[in-house]
């Protein structure tokens, strides 16, 4: 997860309004060095377009960074046999463990 602010220059465009926050986890070895690159380039734009669900970043050199929305899929339902065993631990405790 990646928040930060803009705001509106005088000449129209989005600019970065401070530092940018990612979560404090660390990625793997192999992501580290581009996650470094895009915490970077989140302090540093100076332009911000958006465009249905895709927002493009212009880096102060020209460089284009664009990010698409990722909603993730939504948990399958739990079927009975993913509840069966809150349903018996339910019924346990109505009817009263063994060891009262």
């Amino acid at each position: 997860r990646i928040n930060g602010a803009a705001r509106r220059g005088e000449d129209g465009k989005w600019m970065a309004a401070g530092p940018g926050a990612m979560t404090m986890m660390m990625p793997p070895p192999e992501l580290q060095e581009l996650e470094g690159e895009v915490g970077k380039a989140l302090g540093g734009f100076v332009d911000l377009k958006v465009e249905g669900e895709v927002m493009e970043m212009v880096g102060p050199e020209g460089a284009v960074m664009k990010w698409e929305r990722f909603t993730p899929p939504a948990p399958e339902a739990a079927g009975k046999d993913k509840v069966r065993w809150l349903n018996e631990l339910m019924e346990s405790v109505v009817r009263g463990s063994p060891n009262d």
